[in-house]
């Protein structure tokens, strides 16, 4: 019987909540819960924190050195939600709408003949520096220079003045 006794209060023991006693005080109880649990969700809350933040770094250093990787990976992905949006930017820009333009055929057409020339478009004029400069069909002129048998003469803010057939022009500019 003593080993049944004996048995039981050390199973007691091990079943009853921890004790702290103090000097001539009551016993204090304490329930801890199972530590391991508590240590695997923090250390998952903590793997987690670190590869979110991984995952931030390398999306900043992403944009900030390859701008034309981050478009390619995230272009399916915005398909499914912009399909609206993705479509205007495949659409090419239209074309800048001449400010004035500029008549390259012979001048005999008043007399009958059909001018066979062709025709300058001129989008803009910028000042550089000291100097200005004109866009004529997507390129960049300045005095001096000679486009389809046209110089340009003087490059003014509101008015080119070319050379055209042999003939000097001053061509306004909107």
């Amino acid at each position: 019987m003593s080993i049944i006794n004996d048995a039981l209060k050390r199973v007691q023991k091990q079943q009853a909540p921890k004790t702290e006693e103090t000097n001539g005080q009551a016993p204090v109880e304490y329930l801890t819960p199972p530590k391991s649990k508590i240590k695997s969700v923090l250390a998952f809350l903590c793997a987690l924190a670190i590869l979110a933040g991984c995952f931030i770094f390398l999306y900043r250093q992403l944009n900030v050195y390859f701008p034309k990787l981050k478009w390619k990976i995230t272009l399916p992905f915005n398909k499914l939600f912009h399909k609206e949006e993705i479509r205007a930017l495949k659409t090419a820009a239209p074309a800048l709408p001449p400010l004035a333009r500029i008549n390259t055929g012979p001048q005999s057409a008043s007399q009958g003949q059909s001018s066979a020339g062709t025709t300058l478009n001129i989008h803009g004029v910028m000042s550089e520096g000291s100097r200005n400069v004109v866009l004529i069909d997507d390129q960049v002129y300045q005095e001096g220079d000679e486009v389809d048998g046209v110089k340009i003469v003087k490059i003014g803010l509101d008015a080119i003045t070319v050379i055209n057939n042999g003939r000097q022009e001053t061509v306004r500019v909107k």
